[in-house]
């Protein structure tokens, strides 16, 4: 395992940079697949054998949106000193609470405790993933060129999407046999041990990943760090954007899982076409907005983005099942193509700001 302790080692580090930039792409996707599989439709198939509302699916959906609050934790646990050994740990315990989702199902006790339990590792699992993504995010990026962060997300992206496509194909195809033999115990069965299989990989790509050492300077307290960030309008900015698409996230997105499976009535054969032509859309845009970003900005990028998603909402407002197999399908290229470079813009605006 390659270890930097001296950031003039400029050659070490151009050795290791093409090996970290791999390893990112390889976990970002690995935490796609598992990401995946405990959100959306497979989500909506977890509460239902819960006998949860749909009311409540959206509601601890929406919950998650709260886990951003959390990231504010990474900055005392890691304002010192490395961060991978803490990043890797912490990642490690977030994905063991979403295998163990597809245990609760069978565990005999009353059907309340039994919901507490779903909600707590659910919430949990997310708020520790938003403790972690800020540091993570650092570490990675310090080997990406300024110039180059477009074109990377957009490569990283690509592979996640096209890992996604075949994953789901398979999975949607596995769960829908079951569901017809009526044994939805191995559905769950062969998803959790598929989650376990990817939470090792993951943890793997971790630790086998490298840092670029803390650099030496002053330090101030917290206080006085934060106070700084927001006093600055261009700060409050970035965070009145964050909230107001975090808003139009989940009062919306949070309902679509229960939405296809239940009121339009999509099989998980469908969703999984669903999910190549998401894909098929998403790939090329990103690799465009990528691009564009490069040569011009990631804002003017997320104006393009947040078009697209408007085009998105607005044909779901007509959806229902006499049509949701037409617009629905619509919904997911538009808001496909905005998430080319929703997620990317986000995080790199906040890069390049902060």
């Amino acid at each position: 395992m390659h270890r930097i302790d001296n950031i003039n080692d400029i050659d070490n580090i151009e050795k290791l940079q093409t090996k970290n930039q791999l390893l990112n792409i390889i976990q970002d996707t690995v935490l796609y697949l598992i990401t995946i599989s405990i959100t959306g439709a497979y989500l909506a198939k977890l509460t239902g054998a819960l006998g949860f509302s749909d009311s409540l699916t959206a509601t601890i959906t929406s919950c998650v949106a709260l886990g951003y609050v959390f990231q504010l934790l990474a900055i005392p646990v890691f304002r010192k000193g490395r961060v991978k050994n803490k990043v890797t740990a912490l990642y490690t315990l977030s994905t063991m609470l979403f295998v163990l989702l597809y245990a609760v199902p069978f565990i005999n006790i009353n059907s309340q405790l039994r919901t507490l339990i779903f909600i707590v590792f659910f919430l949990a699992g997310n708020f520790i993933l938003n403790t972690v993504f800020p540091p993570k995010t650092n570490m990675y990026m310090s080997f990406v060129p300024d110039l180059q962060r477009g074109r990377f997300t957009a490569i990283k992206e690509g592979v996640s999407l096209v890992s996604g496509i075949a994953f789901q194909f398979i999975m949607g195809r596995i769960i829908d046999r079951h569901e017809a033999a009526g044994d939805v115990r191995s559905a769950f069965i062969t998803c959790a041990l598929t989650v376990l299989a990817l939470a090792v990989i993951h943890t793997l790509t971790l630790a086998s990943s490298v840092e670029l050492p803390p650099q030496e300077k002053k330090r101030t307290p917290i206080i006085k760090d934060l106070k700084e960030m927001f006093t600055s309008k261009k700060t409050v900015c970035i965070i009145l954007l964050g909230g107001l698409w975090s808003m139009c996230y989940n009062m919306s997105i949070s309902f679509y899982g229960t939405y296809q499976i239940k009121e339009l009535g999509f099989s998980m054969s469908f969703i999984t076409i669903l999910s190549i032509i998401t894909a098929s859309s998403r790939i090329p845009a990103s690799i465009f907005l990528g691009k564009f970003a490069d040569k011009f900005s990631f804002a003017k990028m997320l104006i393009i983005c947040y078009v697209f998603m408007s085009i998105g909402f607005f044909s779901m407002m007509f959806a229902n099942p006499s049509n949701g197999h037409i617009l629905y399908p619509v919904y997911s290229v538009f808001s496909a193509m905005a998430f080319g470079g929703i997620n990317s813009a986000e995080v790199n605006i906040v890069y390049d700001y902060i």
